[in-house]
């Protein structure tokens, strides 16, 4: 569930639940084939039914969020600047809560010129956002000096089930760099693998409970939830 931050303020966080896979291509190429026969894709994929991804992760002097995931505290919380398909036209600040198994994210929009002068270590421009999220990111830049960390690249194709929310994503070639993040606005960017070569990222989010049906198409004998983190790759498959 994706929400306001000023809701998050106000509001009790309406979690959803994440769980995440590591498999072969050949496994994900089976599932990817049985969902596309029942599921409905992600309206915004392209007419190969994929999307592609570019997210710009921020973090402490401290690596507070890397410690946070590597420790598996139950409670965590990682900053993202994404855009999609090529697009930089459109780009999304995102803030990612962890607690326990469920999650939750926030999001608003930033200007080019922004998120241009976040990469060149300026400050923010003179503006009148008001959105709570995006002063919150303001703030934590200035006083834990939040900054980008590392640049991630991926290929998501993405499947739709209205009842609970279901939303299962399958994301190949994923590739980061933790360097140059002046690229991350251009259409071409140096990167290295961050998983091992031939396996693929499931993951699987929904509000309240995974019907049975879905869970037979996606489990494999042996397969196992896994504690994939593309941030944390990014910054330690070197």
């Amino acid at each position: 569930m994706i929400k306001k931050e000023q809701e998050y303020k106000h509001e009790p966080i309406e979690y959803r639940f994440e769980h995440k896979f590591i498999i072969p291509e050949l496994d994900a190429y089976c599932i990817e084939r049985r969902l596309r026969r029942i599921l409905e894709l992600d309206p915004h994929s392209l007419s190969n039914g994929n999307y592609y991804i570019r997210s710009l992760y921020f973090d402490t002097l401290q690596n507070t969020a890397l410690h946070e995931k590597i420790n598996g505290d139950c409670r965590r919380e990682k900053f993202r600047i994404r855009y999609y398909n090529t697009n930089s036209s459109f780009l999304r600040l995102e803030k990612k809560i962890k607690h326990f198994q469920r999650t939750a994210k926030f999001q608003s929009i930033l200007s080019f010129e922004v998120v241009k002068n976040i990469l060149m270590n300026q400050v923010f421009p003179p503006s009148d956002h008001t959105d709570p999220l995006v002063e919150e990111f303001k703030i934590k830049i200035l006083t834990t000096k939040l900054h980008p960390v590392s640049i991630v690249i991926y290929n998501r194709t993405a499947f739709l089930y209205n009842v609970n929310d279901v939303r299962i994503t399958i994301d190949r070639h994923v590739k980061a760099t933790t360097t140059s993040f002046h690229t991350f606005l251009q259409p071409t960017i140096p990167t290295y693998p961050v998983i091992t070569p031939g396996n693929v990222i499931i993951e699987v989010k929904y509000d309240h409970f995974l019907p049975e049906f879905i869970q037979d198409l996606i489990m494999f004998p042996n397969m196992q939830i896994s504690a994939a983190s593309k941030y944390a790759a990014s910054r330690l498959y070197l």
